[in-house]
This record gives C-alpha cells, sequence and structure tokens, in this order.
C-alpha cells in the first residue's frame, strides 16, 4: 500500500484498472487506464515496465487483485491505499469527464422498477404477476451469496456502458513515457 501523499512525492506509474467508462468519468492526470479484466492477458508486457508502478481503482479492492495477479509472474507493485477516492479526498488534482450512472446505480434502479412493475401487475391484472417481484428478489439474494449479479452482468454489455478501450494501445503509451526506463 502506498497513500495518495506518498504517491504525489515518488510519482510511481499509475496504471487505473478500473473499467474504461469510469476512467473516462474521472482520472488521476498521467495516469493510464488497463481494467482488471485486462491485467491478466497483459501479464507479460506489464512485466516489462521498469518503472515504479502503483495500482489504483475506486476504492483498493480491484487493485489488490491486480497487484495480486502480478505478484504471480514476480512483478513488485503497489496500491494506491483507498483509490481514487482518497485521491479525490486529498484534494489532489483529477481530471473530470462526463457523468453517467455507474452499474450499481443502475441495477438497483432495474430491480426496483422490476420489483414495483411486478408488484402492480399482480395486484391489478392477475396475481401470479407476483412471481415477478419474487424471481428478482431471489436474483438479489442469490448475487449477495456468490458475490456476482446477473443483471450488472447484462446492464454491463447495454450499449451505454461501453466506452470504446484498448489496452494494447494504452500499453504502447506506458512504454513510450519518460517516467518508464
Amino acid at each position: 500500500m502506498i497513500s495518495p501523499t506518498k504517491v504525489k512525492k515518488e510519482k510511481p506509474l499509475i496504471i487505473d484498472v478500473r473499467t474504461p467508462k469510469e476512467y473516462k468519468e474521472k482520472h488521476i492526470p498521467g495516469s493510464f487506464n488497463i481494467p482488471l479484466s485486462d491485467i491478466s492477458n497483459h501479464k507479460k508486457e506489464l512485466s516489462k515496465i521498469k518503472a515504479n508502478v502503483a495500482f489504483l481503482c475506486k476504492s483498493g479492492n480491484r487493485a489488490k487483485q491486480a497487484c495480486d495477479i502480478l505478484k504471480e509472474n514476480g512483478v513488485d507493485t503497489r496500491v494506491i491505499d483507498g483509490g481514487i477516492q482518497a485521491w479525490e479526498k486529498e484534494g489532489y488534482e483529477i481530471n473530470y469527464g462526463p457523468k453517467s450512472w455507474d452499474l450499481e446505480r443502475q441495477v438497483r434502479f432495474g430491480a426496483g422498477s422490476i420489483v414495483t412493475i411486478g408488484v402492480a401487475l399482480g395486484a391489478l391484472v392477475n396475481p401470479w404477476l407476483y412471481g415477478i417481484s419474487l424471481f428478482v428478489g431471489l436474483g438479489l439474494v442469490y448475487s449477495g451469496i456468490t458475490n456476482t449479479c446477473g443483471m450488472a452482468f447484462l446492464l454491463s454489455k447495454a450499449p451505454w456502458n461501453k466506452v470504446k478501450h484498448d489496452s494494447k494501445t494504452v500499453l504502447k503509451n506506458i512504454k513510450g513515457d519518460t517516467n518508464v526506463a
């Protein structure tokens, strides 16, 4: 772990492992976006970076996973403690892009809407339609038990959640960065 204050002093190469959509909305100037989902695919290229590397995400959890993946290949990296939330709290510079609803908020809105519609249809049309709300409720329970979310997976594929991103191009830019030996 490395604190945001120490990052400002040491100036490591910052790799942001959040989704491209999250990165587009808010990121640290000079950071590079390689989503956690792409880290495993680029272990070889990332292991060649000779710069001091610090991983960043929203709070630190995904960055820790990225560190663990690269540690298996003998790459020493650190996590920015508290993620971009801590960076922002310290008042350090952040580049802001257009705001949109994050996936968790979309899931809550979608689940709440479907449950409400199911209850209304069950009351007004046919009691069997309460089953719609039951189905969503069971899905939420399953989501909590397994720490996965089918609705989030489906929503992540929606066109409004797509941001064009190519980690290979980002890696080429990292290699050309003056901070990288």
